[in-house]
């Protein structure tokens, strides 16, 4: 048994753009000829689908932030302590997200409580 064939950058761009003008993702697969496997697997991936696909643009700079913020979580739930993720984003003053959105501040304290500790030396920041 074989998967979808994997969607090429070209396909990618050309289907963000049609989800971006609000096209539906049914249609613009048909029309693109790309199989809808392919583009759940291209979003694991690709930011810039995974957002076309949720209905907001990719390309205006807001979605920086909201990329930011879920790459912050993606570092947690994989047991680096805030310091480290924000080390590795090359971000500073996370924490001050936590205080702006209670929202996303109970998602952290979660995604942390959930996620394995590395146990590296140094990993507290």
């Amino acid at each position: 048994m074989t998967g979808p064939v994997p969607l090429t950058g070209r396909q990618a761009a050309r289907l963000i753009t049609v989800l971006r003008h609000g096209q539906d993702l049914d249609v613009a697969a048909v029309e693109l000829g790309v199989d809808r496997r392919a583009v759940w697997a291209g979003a694991r991936t690709d930011t810039r689908l995974a957002i076309a696909l949720v209905g907001r643009d990719p390309d205006v700079p807001e979605e920086r932030g909201h990329t930011l913020r879920a790459d912050y979580l993606r570092l947690l739930a994989l047991g680096l302590s805030p310091g480290r993720a924000e080390l590795i984003l090359g971000i500073s003053g996370a924490g001050a997200w936590r205080g702006d959105d209670p929202s996303f501040a109970a998602a952290c304290d979660a995604v942390s409580a959930a996620s394995p500790r590395a146990g590296l030396a140094g990993s507290s920041g």
